[in-house]
């Protein structure tokens, strides 16, 4: 048996001999590979597993779009976080109310106490410009589409001024002005970022932080 990635982070233990090519099994347009797992000591899974009943194959195949060779492969690694798990939003909850406690004691205002976490109102793939206080939604082109200054939706002149002044001078929006919101887990960071910078502009005497000092 072999020590699979998985195994290092999740206790599982995957069989090297038991994969193979299920027969006549293209499913969506994908080749889909059987993997028996041999043992599985993380808790909960085998249980999920169980439950799913020995009709259920699906729980134990894996999904590819395109025939592989499984001889020469040593390990087998799953992704976990907002893949194979989907996170209950009490989860980012606890992080974001926890920033607002050490946000408290680094001298911001008690206002920040009655501040809410919006996990609906963001999405992977945002850019944060940490400089102007900006998130930026950009197109495949780069082409920044919608741009919030904290909770203020930037009207397109002042866009476009900001970001789209020639073709020659496009922002490359890179570090470290520049955040990309790659993870789930950074939907937290920017809510509440959006919320101190519109703070820090109702109320300047207040938050005397820059925008880049904030974030």
């Amino acid at each position: 048996t072999l020590t699979t990635l998985a195994d290092k982070a999740y206790g599982l233990r995957i069989d090297k001999g038991i994969f193979s090519r299920a027969p006549s099994a293209r499913v969506a347009g994908g080749v889909q590979l059987c993997a028996y797992v041999a043992g599985i000591n993380a808790p909960g899974v085998s249980e999920a597993i169980t439950a799913a009943g020995p009709e259920n194959k699906l729980a134990k195949s894996i999904f590819c779009n395109r025939a592989l060779n499984m001889d020469q492969i040593q390990a087998v690694g799953f992704d976990l976080d907002y893949t194979l798990a989907e996170y209950k939003p009490a989860f980012d909850l606890l992080a974001y109310n926890g920033a607002i406690d050490k946000l408290l004691t680094m001298g911001y205002p008690e206002e920040i106490k009655a501040f809410e976490y919006r996990p609906d109102d963001y999405q992977r793939g945002l850019v944060i410009d940490k400089r102007r206080g900006n998130v930026i939604k950009l197109d495949r082109h780069k082409y920044p589409k919608v741009v919030y200054h904290g909770l203020k939706k930037l009207p397109p002149a002042e866009r476009k001024g900001l970001y789209s002044r020639s073709f020659e001078a496009q922002p490359n929006f890179a570090p470290p002005d520049y955040v990309s919101v790659d993870t789930e887990f950074q939907l937290v960071d920017v809510s509440l970022f959006c919320q101190l910078v519109d703070l820090k502009d109702r109320k300047p005497d207040q938050v005397h932080h820059s925008y880049a000092e904030i974030y």
